[in-house]
């Protein structure tokens, strides 16, 4: 089974999600389900006894169903909550908390839900858990709260499946790990990088950074010495007082994962883990280019600059973009292969569109742009986009032409097109489909020879 491992903390610094994660580095587990001994359901509202550490507590499911013996991407079992509000699955009360973790899947690519937990007065969000797809996705969140808490999923994009449920104690440590520890993904050039950074503990301790292909590390470091092999999984990369490392020259499309311990000169901090994901290759067509989505979303590169909606395939063969249910805003860019212009002449481009609900305004548009200095990968703000109008449908649930788009104007060996989906306090729905670009060549004229007694044939070569 493949399955992919995303860490999260509650925290955002200059709109970057940072991620940690310590989870089974020696805690006691609170709950530890799999769905496997629950009652088999369908659709409706439900409770569930499970053990909370030596006692137990009940689990309240509103508008689920339970397939304790079904099996989807190596995992049996599961609950699946319903596209509705509010589709719930609530936990119960444990005494406190380090880690929490699911494993998730769903019935297509970029569905998300909401993890909630209770203070007291009111649900507040922990994290948002996008990305999920058909294979198996494994969840941490770093909590670290030392007080009763309970927590719920909820606001399911699409229909999803929960696999797996467990909450890690409460630990401390005698050292305090590093803060603020986030990983970026950087292109440059054909070389892809991760570039680390964090903030050293309140006592300015050294770290020792490691990384991982499986994120399997060892509890505490038994080497100082980059390019060393950590007892229990890790190769150390960095150990010193610097507060940042670029890990270069990696495979693309690649998951790397990392972990950066605290030393005081006697002993290492519980850790800290992040995980990031290097940028495929850009990806390069010629014309004629026709896209019609019958499968996936083909060779299109989808960038999310803000929310949890990005671009989607849908079955009826199309690309998809709804901010409906997401965050304000939602910004999101399909991005199609670069072409080379300086090769064409007379190059034109056509798709079609839909929509349905929402505004097209200022706040809320889809809007086509070309850049010549865009690499390919990575943020569409590393770059500069000038807009294509096109036409829209003036009716809703209608498929229009945008009509022909006249690229003649744009020159460069790399042209990217995108499409930027936009939406905030409106949120539209916009499909596109059958995006061709082509060389708009002259007509030919062909003529065929006449027969011998047409004599006065005005292409023959002997009149």
């Amino acid at each position: 089974m493949k399955k992919c491992t995303f860490y999260t903390t509650l925290a955002l610094v200059a709109g970057l999600m940072l991620f940690t994660a310590n989870a089974g580095w020696g805690q006691e587990k609170w709950i530890d389900e799999n769905i496997q001994a629950w009652t088999s359901r369908a659709y409706g509202n439900w409770t569930q006894t499970i053990n909370v550490g030596e006692s137990t507590g009940t689990v309240t499911m509103t508008d689920c169903n339970v397939s304790p013996t079904s099996t989807h991407d190596g995992n049996t079992g599961w609950v699946q909550m319903r596209a509705t509000v509010p589709s719930i699955l609530e936990l119960p009360e444990v005494p406190n908390v380090s880690q929490i973790e699911f494993n998730i899947s769903a019935f297509g690519a970029g569905r998300s839900v909401v993890l909630q937990r209770y203070d007291g007065e009111a649900w507040v969000s922990v994290a948002t858990y996008s990305g999920i797809g058909t294979t198996v996705i494994n969840f941490i969140t770093d909590v670290d709260l030392d007080a009763p808490t309970i927590f719920r999923l909820t606001n399911a994009s699409h229909p999803i499946r929960v696999h797996d449920i467990i909450i890690y104690e409460y630990l401390e440590a005698d050292v305090d790990n590093p803060t603020s520890f986030a990983a970026i993904a950087e292109y440059d050039s054909g070389d892809h990088n991760i570039i680390l950074s964090w903030d050293l503990n309140a006592a300015n301790d050294d770290v020792l950074l490691a990384w991982s292909s499986d994120g399997t590390f060892g509890a505490t470091p038994d080497t100082q010495t980059p390019g060393e092999t950590i007892t229990g999984g890790g190769t150390v990369l960095y150990f010193g007082d610097n507060t940042s490392y670029a890990h270069e020259d990696l495979n693309p499309n690649t998951t790397y994962h990392y972990r950066i311990w605290s030393f005081d000169g006697a002993e290492y901090s519980l850790g800290v883990t992040v995980n990031k994901t290097t940028y495929p290759d850009p990806v390069a067509t010629t014309l004629p280019y026709l896209e019609e989505f019958a499968d996936d979303l083909g060779d299109m590169y989808v960038y999310t600059v803000a929310g949890v909606k990005p671009w989607v395939h849908d079955a009826g063969g199309y690309a998809l973009a709804n901010g409906f249910q997401g965050e304000n805003p939602e910004n999101h860019w399909l991005i199609l292969p670069g072409i080379n212009m300086d090769v064409y002449d007379e190059v034109n481009m056509t798709f079609d569109t839909w929509w349905r609900f929402g505004n097209d305004d200022a706040d809320n548009y889809l809007k086509l742009y070309y850049s010549t200095n865009y690499a390919g990968v990575g943020s569409p703000a590393s770059a500069s986009w000038t807009e294509l109008p096109f036409d829209k449908p003036a009716s809703d649930q209608e498929w229009g032409s945008s009509g022909v788009i006249d690229l003649n104007g744009i020159e460069g060996t790399s042209v990217w097109l995108a499409f930027q989906y936009y939406s905030t306090n409106a949120p539209r729905r916009w499909q596109v489909d059958n995006i061709n670009i082509y060389e708009d060549k002259d007509f030919v004229t062909f003529y065929f020879r006449g027969p011998a007694w047409m004599d006065n044939d005005p292409h023959d070569p002997e009149v």
